[in-house]
């Protein structure tokens, strides 16, 4: 990753949070899940420009803010539930196409 130096200080863990509007705790588990990068060897330490860009990514009409789930949103336990029941046809099924492709390796010797 390069370097983005704005020359701004990075911000600590607890003005992150707050700029995030989010308990330290939930900053530290976004940084451990590697969602949000840290300024550098410096501990939790952030660049506004990746604290901005988090916001962005996760904003309503975006992707969508995953630490908020509505009332109407499907229950995450049922979810895993129907994916389990088929994860065996999806197997299948990946299974049928890379089955069907092309596997042919061609080696190329370089110039001499």
């Amino acid at each position: 990753m390069t370097d983005r130096d704005t020359g701004r200080s990075p911000l600590p863990l607890d003005e992150a949070a707050a700029y995030l509007g989010l308990p330290a705790e939930a900053v530290e588990a976004l940084v451990a899940g590697q969602f949000l990068p840290t300024a550098g060897p410096n501990g939790l330490e952030f660049r506004l420009v990746d604290l901005k860009a988090f916001l962005a990514r996760n904003a309503d009409y975006g992707s969508g803010n995953l630490l908020h789930l509505e009332a109407d949103d499907p229950d995450p336990q049922a979810l895993l539930e129907d994916l389990d029941t088929r994860s065996d046809e999806m197997a299948n099924r990946a299974f049928e196409n890379l089955e069907g492709a092309d596997t042919t390796v061609v080696m190329l010797s370089p110039p001499r």
